[in-house]
């Protein structure tokens, strides 16, 4: 989902931005919401929900798929060698 899930940063927005989660506008958006009929960021809207110019533009940058794929989990990297299903705090 748009706002908690960790694609942007390795973080989910309500962090990032510092969001109050009682006041998040539409909390369940998901990230079809904010693509446009053309599969491109819909730059209008990301730019009346976040706000902060550093976000919008890093949000923007990641590059969206040309084709219709299923989605896929991953796991982030970590700064050690071993792979951790554990998640990390702070």
């Amino acid at each position: 989902m748009f706002w908690w899930d960790n694609w942007c940063d390795n973080a989910n927005l309500v962090d990032l931005l510092g969001l109050d989660t009682f006041n998040i506008q539409n909390p369940k958006m998901r990230f079809c919401d904010i693509i446009t009929q053309d599969k491109c960021w819909d730059i209008n809207k990301i730019c009346f929900l976040v706000k902060q110019e550093d976000i919008i533009k890093k949000i923007i940058g990641i590059p969206l798929p040309l084709t219709e794929a299923e989605d896929s989990c991953c796991w982030g990297l970590t700064g050690s060698t071993h792979f951790s299903t554990k998640q990390q705090l702070g």
